[in-house]
């Protein structure tokens, strides 16, 4: 019996889709009628842009997508790129073939890599006795830069490669031509335009063009730019600023230069920061012991152990007098006095009190109104004018689900339930937990659960060893005896009998080996009853019989199936597809 795995991706050229199948063992490759395409004769096969890569034996050959010979099967590897071109190697050594199969070189290279970047392909000789060499030739085989060096790198997007010959290193061009002379200790490139070189331990900038930019008298130069445009240089002690040109903007008298959000932090000797913007004008003389450019609008900056904030021209707008402040939300922001956290805005005015151990201000994205606190050791909620929301006498953080009225989750005395924004009980607060789940709600006392629709009206009895909400409408329940079972939200009508186990089969590499996951995809979800999987409908209807040994998740509007150790797949109607004999 043969069994179907995927569908090959195909490129618009091949007007029919083509599957691929296992037999005995074996892989081959039928069209959408059935037909053979390639035979049930090969331990693998893989798809590549002009055909496919086939294994037996551990040999691998080329076939074009008719099934007709490219390469004998007598290779260790092969690859193909975007144009074509073919890589074999065999007994260790790479050749270079056309898209046809004919040979562009011998089997001479050591490796051989494709660089799309530069439409050449790095080569790599080792003789015997000696070091190994690179180089680069193109797609007719011919090689344009000299295999000669003992590194090279790869072109990239860049019009240079960095070569290297015993510790010197340089920049070649892509017709092999020296660009920059190969007497550096380090020559890599900074940007697409720029290089940093190292020479007798000190450091330059040069262009493409090898047009100096930086000469090579600095200690240290900074490994990336500055928003594209600085960079930062100096000796062992202080670093300055220059432009992209050699300009220099900054005086060399930092010992940091950093680029943070949209600002760059100047650091001093005396551990001072100070601002400048992204066109590197000092906008701020290094005098905060903080200051977090990350922020939005304001910037929290700290003296003397006091937050305050500054704009983006660098005034205090709000003087250091804080304990702590956090960045501005929505036009306002977290500061703590005395111990006490309490609310600002922009100018300075304090609109919530310093009252409260703990205030999450991230609450703002859902309104203004419900603002998570703590006092006393208890959580409740206010708004922004400082007012009582939600009563502080809840033991845990309450959690808020918006609707057209928002609800909350509360816990008291260790028991929790439901409110509404007025403080009426709508769960009553006497279960050892309640989960949220769009509109539902899973209710658990005594270490089982069960749950509660508000709209209906309709409660479960709470006996279930496990609950899991698969839609709005299914609930998926594990009973005391192990077994699970599908239910009606709404009406708590069991939809189906007991399984041994509901879900998908999904790989987890880390631990070796598959979980089971269960939720309804394509309107399905697998079951198993005496070790054989089968298919349920969302509605609970057995859609295929329970004599599968594995059903896995899906992927291409279909799911891998087995049984009897072949492999097959289910579509996205239901049906499965095994090839007869």
């Amino acid at each position: 019996m043969a069994t179907l795995v995927y569908v090959l991706t195909i490129p618009p050229v091949w007007t029919q889709k083509l599957y691929q199948y296992q037999k005995e063992g074996k892989w081959g490759i039928l069209d959408e009628n059935k037909q053979v395409v390639l035979p049930f004769k090969y331990d693998k096969i893989h798809y590549v842009n002009q055909g496919f890569i086939v294994t037996i034996n551990k040999k691998k050959g080329l076939l074009t997508r008719e099934g007709k010979q490219m390469l004998a099967i007598q290779y260790d590897y092969i690859s193909q790129n975007k144009n074509g071109l073919i890589i074999g190697s065999k007994n260790k050594k790479y050749a270079l073939f056309t898209a046809q199969g004919k040979a562009l070189t011998p089997h001479l290279y050591s490796n051989m890599y494709h660089n799309e970047h530069a439409q050449l392909l790095k080569v790599t000789i080792k003789k015997p006795g000696q070091t190994k060499k690179q180089g680069f030739i193109n797609h007719r085989g011919k090689v344009v830069i000299p295999i000669k060096y003992d590194e090279l790198d790869n072109f990239y997007k860049h019009p240079l490669v960095s070569v290297k010959i015993g510790k010197k290193q340089g920049m070649l061009n892509k017709k092999g031509k020296v660009v920059v002379p190969i007497v550096y200790s380090y020559a890599y490139y900074l940007s697409d335009q720029l290089i940093l070189l190292k020479k007798n331990k000190k450091y330059g900038v040069v262009d493409v063009n090898n047009q100096p930019i930086l000469p090579i008298k600095y200690d240290k130069i900074s490994s990336s730019l500055l928003f594209e445009q600085f960079l930062a240089a100096g000796n062992h002690q202080y670093i300055g600023m220059f432009d992209t040109q050699g300009k220099q903007v900054l005086p060399i008298k930092y010992t940091k230069i950093e680029a943070s959000s949209s600002m760059i932090k100047l650091t001093s000797a005396h551990h001072k920061v100070g601002l400048a913007n992204a066109k590197g004008k000092l906008i701020v003389s290094p005098k905060y012991d903080y200051i977090n450019p990350y922020a939005n609008g304001l910037m929290p900056v700290q003296r003397n152990k006091k937050t305050g904030y500054i704009n983006a021209q660098g005034k205090e707008v709000i003087v250091c007098q804080y304990e702590s402040g956090g960045q501005f939300k929505q036009g306002h922001a977290l500061v703590k006095t005395q111990g006490k956290w309490g609310i600002i805005n922009t100018k300075g005015e304090m609109v919530v009190d310093a009252i409260y151990d703990y205030i999450n201000l991230d609450d703002l994205k859902s309104g203004t109104q419900y603002i998570q606190a703590q006092k006393n050791q208890k959580y409740g909620m206010i708004n922004l004018q400082g007012s009582t929301t939600i009563s502080f006498i809840h033991d845990s953080y309450i959690y808020k689900h918006n609707g057209s009225t928002p609800i909350f989750v509360v816990k008291i005395n260790g028991k929790s339930g439901v409110i509404d924004y007025k403080e009426n009980i709508l769960i009553p607060i006497e279960y050892d937990n309640v989960v949220y789940y769009n509109g539902l709600y899973k209710l658990k006392k005594q270490g089982l659960w069960g749950w509660f629709d508000p709209i209906g009206n309709y409660q479960s009895a709470l006996v279930y060893k496990k609950l899991k909400f698969l839609s709005r409408d299914v609930v998926m329940v594990r009973h005391n005896n192990g077994k699970y079972s599908l239910y009606d939200v709404f009406s708590g009508k069991k939809l189906t009998e007991q399984y041994t186990q509901m879900g998908y089969l999904f790989y987890q590499s880390e631990l070796g080996d598959y979980i089971i996951y269960p939720y309804f995809s394509h309107g399905m979800i697998p079951v198993e009853k005496n070790g054989k999987w089968g298919m349920l409908s969302q509605g609970g209807k057995l859609i295929y019989p329970c004599t599968l040994d594995k059903v896995y998740s899906f992927a291409h509007n279909q799911a891998r199936v087995v049984k009897e150790k072949n492999t097959g797949y289910i579509n996205s109607t239901g049906k499965v597809y095994f090839v007869k004999e």
